[in-house]
């Protein structure tokens, strides 16, 4: 295998016990090692799809399962391939009908991870049939599967240089008349120093704490094709908003970690993402490199 482009995912625990950890009654370094001493080797998540023939007549459900092999696990990471085994169609001339048989057969894909479990993050790479929001969402699947005997719930969001304030609304701007805003609010799991800013004043965070929300979206909305108003004080209160989670996180750091997500549509149907502006990877020439050059990554990162 030649040049690869490495990507990263955050981990972001989405369940109550986060708000433990900010009341200093848990640990992210105890729910960590629970996650590193539980997930074994062939660890599986099953998911159903549903597919369309290709003459569009039919629908039918498939599923497919995702599983786990670990190649090396230490007391930091786990190093390992994520496996996709799904049903694929091939086509077959017929030279008695003269006629392509269309015939589905197992399909095995898989793709190499690195699991830096304390830092919460993993770098991986994609194939053809297992792309970046599958490879996440299977990854998570497994995980939460895996860890659902202590309740802990987790998502993989991308992992990204974040975007300040104005580089957002300036991204806004440009995509023209815009007929929707979503913003989206995760709890944060930050680092050490911004964690114990937290845990010292919560801030805003007490009030999803009270209302028990991992979550929060708002969702602003165009009332005619003229669009959402930008220079509106309504929309830019919100907007402001994204600096005001806790006074440590600018709207870069929590965009970078996915503890807020913009999401945008014009009136043409164009998106425009935080998840997507960004991304933080690195090109490797061999997939020799590819442990090393993860870790790397990594232990550089700073959120």
């Amino acid at each position: 295998m030649g040049k690869m482009v490495l990507y990263f995912g955050k981990l972001n625990l989405v369940s109550g016990q986060l708000f433990e950890v900010y009341n200093k009654k848990m640990s992210m370094h105890d729910i960590m090692f629970n996650v590193l001493t539980t997930i074994q080797d062939g660890a599986s998540f099953k998911k159903e799809f549903k597919f369309q023939t290709d003459d569009g007549e039919e629908v039918y459900v498939e599923e497919i399962k995702y599983n786990i092999a670990i190649k090396e696990k230490t007391d930091t990471y786990i190093q390992g391939y994520l496996y996709k085994n799904s049903k694929v169609i091939i086509k077959n001339f017929n030279r008695v009908t003269k006629q392509l048989d269309h015939k589905r057969v197992d399909n095995d894909e898989g793709v190499e991870f690195y699991f830096d479990v304390f830092a919460e993050m993993v770098g991986y790479y994609t194939a053809n049939r297992l792309g970046h929001k599958e490879f996440r969402e299977a990854f998570c699947g497994i995980l939460n599967k895996t860890m659902k005997k202590y309740e802990y719930v987790f998502e993989l969001e991308p992992y990204t240089e974040g975007l300040s304030l104005d580089e957002i609304k300036s991204d806004l701007r440009n995509l023209g008349t815009l007929q929707r805003i979503e913003i989206k609010y995760h709890i944060p799991n930050p680092g050490d120093e911004i964690l114990e800013r937290i845990q010292n004043n919560g801030e805003k965070l007490e009030n999803y704490k009270k209302a028990n929300l991992a979550k929060k979206s708002i969702l602003l909305s165009a009332a005619s094709k003229s669009g959402i108003n930008m220079d509106s004080e309504e929309v830019n209160k919100e907007l402001d908003e994204i600096e005001n989670m806790h006074s440590s996180m600018d709207a870069k750091v929590a965009t970078k970690n996915a503890y807020v997500e913009v999401n945008a549509t014009n009136y043409n149907g164009v998106t425009m993402s935080t998840k997507e502006k960004k991304p933080i990877k690195k090109e490797i020439k061999n997939i020799i490199d590819f442990k090393e050059a993860c870790a790397d990554v990594i232990k550089r990162r700073k959120h």
